[in-house]
This record gives structure tokens, C-alpha cells and sequence, in this order.
């Protein structure tokens, strides 16, 4: 609903302006494919030393694990290169032994304002983390907000057992105890 001396009105039902005019239909159709290969990437061949943990969590995953109440979980992930290889995108759900759903996206990636690997998580919480790692990419420490404002912390670590990548850390609630929790990631494929 436009008004003012330049506004053309149209009668819905008969499509023409008010001179009776009708008004010519136009459909818009892409007459190339796009090229989106540069979203999609294959493992880069060289990826930064503290990234070479994120081989272990390209593709289709199981995982499992116990959350910080001991409750246990179970779901699945995927992980893939984007953005010429520059960038990883991970993806996981689980589900409670209560049923309760969680799920991520983590973005990892050399974060241009400190030049080192970073990875950035946005969970189904609400929660925005932000992770750097350490010179061997196996310790990382995050911190992060609720949409309540309230904190977290965490800190942990990753090993290679055989083909599980094991992750074990401590996660501070609200300034609260650090209270244990771990993930474990396996082949689905």
C-alpha cells in the first residue's frame, strides 16, 4: 500500500492499472549454473599446524560422551572443509539418556585478529563460545554467553585413541565449580 502522486494503483483481480492497462508478467530464471565450488572444499593437502586435529572430525561421525550432570549422550556429527579449505564446519546433535536434544555448529579457522586457529560455536542453548587452542592444537579453552548473559568457561583436552578422538574437559557454569564432561568421535562411515 504505496500513496502519493507517483503510486500506480492496480486492481488485484484484473491485474491492470487504472487506465486499464494490464501489467506485464516477468519471471526472473538464471540462465548459467552458479559456481559454489569455493563454498565446498576438499581436505587441504597443508592445513596449520594447531587445525590438524580437525582431520579427525571431517565427515560423518558417532558420538558419545557424559555431559557435567553424568548424564550420558549419543548422536551424530559432520564435518567438512569450506571456503577453499580455509575454514572447517563441524555439525552435531545428540540426545540425553533423558532425551534431551543439544545441538552445535563450530567454525574453525585462523581467526584474522590474532593470526592463530580459533574456532567459534553457536549451540542450540543459545550460547556463543569462542575456543583458541594451544601451540599443539590438542588444549583448548573457551569461554561463553548464555542469551541470559550469564558466562561459561572451559578448558580440555583432545587424543587420538586408535580411530576415537577423545575430548575431556572441565566447564564452569556462572562462575560456578569446574565440573567434568567428554565427547568421543568414531567413524560412521
Amino acid at each position: 500500500d504505496y500513496e502519493g502522486e507517483d503510486a500506480i494503483l492496480i486492481d488485484p483481480k484484473s491485474g491492470t492499472d487504472a487506465s486499464g492497462v494490464k501489467l506485464i508478467e516477468q519471471k526472473w530464471q538464471r540462465s548459467e549454473g552458479v559456481d559454489v565450488s569455493w563454498v565446498d572444499a576438499e581436505q587441504p593437502a597443508n592445513t596449520p599446524d594447531q587445525m590438524w586435529l580437525a582431520r579427525h572430525v571431517t565427515g560423518k561421525k558417532w558420538i558419545d560422551g557424559v555431559m557435567p550432570d553424568g548424564s550420558e549422550f549419543r548422536g551424530a556429527g559432520y564435518g567438512k572443509w569450506i571456503l577453499n579449505g580455509k575454514f572447517q564446519v563441524y555439525t552435531g546433535s545428540t540426545a540425553s539418556d533423558d532425551q534431551t536434544a543439544w545441538s552445535h555448529l563450530v567454525i574453525t579457522g585462523i581467526d584474522p585478529s590474532t593470526k592463530k586457529v580459533a574456532s567459534w560455536e553457536f549451540t542450540t542453548l543459545g550460547a556463543t563460545n569462542y575456543i583458541t587452542y594451544d601451540g599443539s592444537g590438542q588444549t583448548i579453552m573457551g569461554e561463553g554467553m548464555l542469551p541470559d548473559g550469564s558466562k561459561h568457561s572451559f578448558k580440555g583436552r583432545f587424543e587420538v585413541d586408535g580411530d576415537v578422538l577423545r575430548y575431556n574437559s572441565k566447564i564452569s557454569l556462572k562462575g560456578g565449580e569446574a565440573k567434568p564432561y567428554g565427547w568421543n568421535y568414531r567413524d560412521a562411515d
